[in-house]
């Protein structure tokens, strides 16, 4: 289970990075705009099915933060969460793609404080 459950966040970190490319990809065609949805990478062929955008242990589609397209385009954030999976699937962590293009796995609590700061960083409080 340990391990089954260790395979699945490496898994899931790979298939964030994969959407990073993607999204890359996309901003490079779509004046440096965020897509509205990560559904419109696979319509459009920037990544290979609907799988790819579903975390492997949850079962839930990757979650594009809103906020994320308005603060990243006007250069506000580097370390704002882009795309999350939506629930602590792997051992009590969530994986993240940042904003930075870093992959990383993180806790419910450190998720948190990364929000917060970000949010102080966006609004200056």
């Amino acid at each position: 289970p340990l391990y089954q459950a260790h395979a699945n966040e490496v898994e899931c970190m790979t298939r964030l990075r994969n959407i990073d490319k993607a999204i890359e990809m996309y901003r490079s065609k779509h004046s440096n705009r965020y897509p509205s949805d990560l559904q419109d990478l696979v319509e459009m062929g920037y990544l290979k099915s609907s799988d790819s955008i579903v975390c492997p242990e949850s079962k839930e589609k990757y979650q594009l933060s809103p906020p994320t397209r308005d603060a990243i385009n006007y250069g506000k954030l580097t370390i704002w969460p882009v795309c999350t999976d939506a629930k602590a699937a792997h051992t009590g962590n969530m994986c993240v793609l940042f904003a930075d293009h870093s992959v990383r796995s993180v806790s419910p609590d450190e998720m948190s404080e990364i929000s917060k700061k970000a949010l102080e960083q966006l609004y200056g409080k």
